[in-house]
């Protein structure tokens, strides 16, 4: 029997070989904000995407329920990202309407994120790609 999908190094393998993948495009990805940006086309503002990693917290340090999750985010002007938001925090201001305001406070850069984060954006950039140019309309 081949378990050669759970080896750790073919795992570890995957994750820096997407986040590769992901950097190249987010580079791009981040020219074209800027260009953008620069020519006054879209206002600043952010285009949420999806949930793309969800972390419980360390029960050592935090008797909550609650949990962390990863949203990835399109920020005008300052490119690709995400937002790290409290589950509780999260319901609470999503239900007051301050997701947009709150996320472009609480933005960070791709470039800041850990590898595995940066791994999961990429099956995701191309729905950015197409939510920006319908913005572009």
């Amino acid at each position: 029997m081949d378990n050669s999908e759970d080896d750790p190094q073919r795992i570890t393998d995957q994750i820096y070989h997407s986040a590769e993948l992901a950097e190249a495009h987010a580079e791009r990805l981040n020219r074209l904000v800027r260009r953008i940006g620069e020519a006054g086309a879209l206002p600043a503002g952010t285009i949420l995407g999806p949930v793309i990693q969800e972390n419980e917290y360390d029960p050592r340090q935090d008797s909550s329920d609650s949990a962390q999750v990863v949203q990835a985010v399109l920020h005008f002007p300052k490119g690709l990202g995400v937002v790290f938001w409290d589950t509780e925090e999260f319901a609470a201001i999503k239900e007051e309407g301050e997701v947009q305001i709150e996320a472009m406070r609480q933005f960070v850069p791709f470039g800041e994120c850990e590898l595995a984060v940066r791994a999961a954006f990429l099956p995701h950039l191309q729905a950015f790609i197409a939510q920006l140019r319908k913005r572009l309309r």
